[in-house]
């Protein structure tokens, strides 16, 4: 073999093993892109989710911290992603997309049920990371395998509404990096979240909210205080009508006082609050609602409760009526497209509306209204165990008439008991 023909011989050799080389390393970097590409688009990055666990950690730190304490901390969150908390009770959470249902569109409504089982716990809060959202079907899913939850201890969540989704109506919390719920320049890789711990009626809870969605330095929106204060006076008449129930009958109908209906039941802007009272099956539930027709808490007493209606009459002041299977007590009366309410009484010269009870009898309560023609009803405070006077209305002569009084049930019992 000449030296030419070995030379060209080896040259393509090298040449061979060159193209091999490139080629390897050419499909190396392909294959790398496609991971890389595949990796940004399906899986959540490792620091991303080691945020997530950071944020769980930060929020069941919180069982142990006082109330009124707020922290912050920096959550990393990739591409489509949605973190959100459930409560406790199970109940779903609610998206609505208004700009889509604005534009025409028919698919903008995303429920998620609690993913217990997939690491969510019934009667827990439990927190999730929703990951590869996609749409079938006109709804919003998830790979089930690219689910994560972890289920609180000792934790719940309230309801608030979060002004960085279109619209939101659950329970807990949500944080977005994904187009479905927020608007796109509202999507950040890096956000600021805080954690606030809240004493409200039902206990302690834990709110999470992100920096855009604090107000006047509180993740407790003003409606969630309001709720909160709404809810706590239901249960404070819960108990006076209860003790109305427990007085002790002498013979006579008794005044059971007026209830500060205006002090604890709330009015919130242009919402008007209000207690529904249905009689069902010997047994009072009291609801309180908000519009349209949104109860946000429900109580449960042992009896029935009846009307009576007032009138001064001397002879017959007292009229029993049958017991109503449901009627209304609205917290704004001032509203003029509400018919004015027939429960409402006044005491002082203050006008603050009130409404009173009476113990009718061994078994029965009644709420009061009075007779519009003639009757006008007065307390003396918005206590319990105040006297009720039963007024003539719109007297026109010499003299006034003595009011009817209806004895507080205490005064007259602790009275038997002296003369006894």
């Amino acid at each position: 073999m000449t030296g030419h023909a070995y030379h060209k011989r080896k040259n393509k050799k090298a040449r061979i093993a060159l193209e091999f080389a490139i080629g390897i390393v050419i499909s190396i970097l392909i294959l790398v892109a496609i991971l890389n590409i595949v990796s940004k688009l399906f899986r959540t990055t490792d620091a991303s989710k080691d945020s997530f666990y950071n944020l769980v950690e930060e929020i069941k730190s919180f069982t142990n911290k006082n109330p009124g304490t707020l922290e912050t901390t920096v959550l990393r969150m990739d591409k489509e992603t949605v973190i959100i908390g459930f409560t406790k009770d199970d109940k779903p959470s609610s998206f609505f997309n208004v700009e889509s249902y604005a534009q025409g569109a028919h698919l903008a409504n995303y429920d998620f049920d609690k993913p217990v089982g997939f690491g969510c716990e019934e009667k827990k809060a439990c927190i999730c990371l929703y990951r590869d959202l996609y749409k079938d079907d006109g709804k919003l899913k998830f790979k089930e395998k690219s689910l994560i939850c972890e289920p609180l201890d000792n934790i719940e969540f309230p309801n608030l509404p979060q002004e960085n989704l279109f619209y939101y109506q659950g329970n807990g919390f949500v944080i977005s990096n994904s187009e479905y719920f927020t608007e796109k320049e509202k999507n950040l890789q890096f956000r600021k979240v805080y954690i606030e711990k809240y004493t409200g009626p039902d206990g302690e809870i834990v709110a999470v909210c992100e920096e855009k969605d604090l107000k006047d330095g509180s993740c407790i929106s003003e409606s969630y205080k309001k709720e909160s204060q709404g809810a706590d006076g239901l249960k404070k008449l819960a108990e006076f009508i209860e003790d109305c129930i427990n007085e002790k009958f002498s013979g006579e109908p008794c005044s059971c006082g007026a209830f500060d209906f205006k002090s604890n039941i709330p009015i919130e802007d242009s919402f008007r609050y209000s207690v529904k009272f249905i009689n069902k099956d010997n047994k009072l539930i009291l609801e309180l609602e908000k519009p349209v027709d949104i109860t946000l808490s429900s109580i449960e007493i042992e009896t029935s409760i009846s009307e009576c209606k007032l009138r001064y009459n001397n002879e017959n002041p007292i009229e029993k009526k049958e017991s109503i299977e449901e009627f209304f007590v609205h917290r704004d009366w001032s509203d003029p497209f509400i018919t004015p309410e027939k429960y409402v009484i006044y005491y002082g010269n203050e006008k603050d509306p009130q409404i009173a009870f009476i113990k009718y009898d061994e078994n029965n309560i009644c709420i009061v209204y009075a007779d519009k023609e003639n009757t006008e009803i007065i307390v003396g405070s918005s206590e319990k165990n105040s006297n009720i006077l039963i007024s003539k209305l719109k007297y026109v002569g010499p003299g006034e008439p003595e009011p009817i009084e209806i004895m507080d049930c205490e005064e007259i019992s602790t009275a038997n008991n002296l003369n006894s």
